[in-house]
């Protein structure tokens, strides 16, 4: 039997990155590589980076947005080079969301068709 909770985790995964990829492909990266740009208006994002604002060097997270944004425009090559754990991290941050939601789905229900009103016992 199938467990309500494998399900919710499963769930909640792929609804999590399909978000994560849809949002990624209303965003590019600019010609120069230095910024994140909202498509449809050509604006770019402000710089969210504390630590390159202040020094103006880049911080070891520098890149993971531009990298997982090239990875929803399929540019796989482009997004190892602006930062080689965006891969990593888009399927980790959508796996470890997936795993929080996990406690909000009962542990030991199982999916059955007896337990639907109105189903039947012939296979």
């Amino acid at each position: 039997m199938l467990r309500l909770r494998h399900v919710g985790v499963v769930f909640c995964f792929v609804a999590v990155l399909a978000g994560i990829w849809l949002i990624g492909r209303q965003l590019d990266v600019d010609a120069g590589g230095t910024r994140v740009v909202i498509r449809a208006w050509g604006v770019a994002l402000p710089e969210l980076c504390g630590y390159r604002i202040l020094t103006g060097h880049n911080c070891p997270g520098c890149g993971l947005t531009r990298s997982i944004v090239s990875i929803c425009h399929g540019q796989w090559w482009r997004a190892m080079n602006f930062h080689p754990l965006g891969p990593l991290v888009l399927l980790g941050v959508p796996a470890w969301l997936a795993h929080m939601c996990a406690a909000t789905f009962p542990s030991n229900k199982q999916l059955d068709s007896r337990d639907h009103p109105g189903a039947t016992d012939n296979p």
